[in-house]
């Protein structure tokens, strides 16, 4: 009888000891499936988060890119445009020694104003800022004066034929052919920058 008890009770022993095993192989098999979804997951996240940052950097590179496009498109706008008006004033006023009463209205009303210079009955620069033309401290000139001219754009538009025209104004100071480029650059100094041409 005791042998007996003795060998149940073993076998419940060894029963709860195969339990005890197959809970810690299945507890086991669980946090391995686990650590494995976790780990694949974790991957997952780091590669979605690279392609977001390389999208990221690909479009800050493009955006940067057609800002200097456009930028370089404006500063081309100007420039042909100043050549265009002046070239349409001096026609305006070519059987007359002097440009008495030039103003804005006269050059609109005349058409000596290209057109994409205009927004509306105004003249702008491709970035905004006023156009006004008027007649000369001499009356034989006639003025082009360039109001928020940014600071890139000034050196650029300083530069431009400065030996085709009487003298140019930046910021106040007057240059011309003999003044050299890189003086009449380095009067460009504001963030909005004031350039008045000066024609014959």
């Amino acid at each position: 009888m005791k042998f007996t008890l003795n060998l149940n009770e073993n076998r419940m022993a060894l029963n709860k000891i195969h339990a005890r095993a197959r809970m810690n192989a299945k507890f086991n098999k669980n946090r391995a499936r686990l650590g494995k979804e976790f780990s694949e997951d974790g991957w997952m996240l780091t590669e979605g988060i690279g392609a977001i940052l390389f999208y990221l950097i690909m479009i800050g590179v493009a955006a940067a890119i057609l800002y200097l496009l456009f930028g370089s498109s404006k500063i081309s706008q100007m420039q042909q445009s100043l050549s265009t008006m002046t070239m349409q004033i001096q026609g305006l006023y070519s059987g007359s020694a002097e440009y008495t009463g030039l103003t804005n209205d006269v050059a609109l009303k005349a058409g000596a104003v290209p057109r994409k210079l205009l927004k509306g009955q105004s003249i702008k620069t491709p970035w905004g800022g006023n156009i006004t033309v008027a007649t000369g401290a001499d009356s034989g000139t006639f003025t082009i004066k360039l109001e928020g001219v940014k600071q890139d754009d000034c050196s650029k538009l300083a530069a431009f034929q400065l030996d085709s025209w009487v003298n140019v104004d930046i910021n106040g100071s007057s240059f011309d052919s003999t003044s050299g480029v890189t003086s009449a650059v380095s009067s460009c100094i504001s963030a909005n920058n004031v350039l008045t041409y000066t024609a014959r």
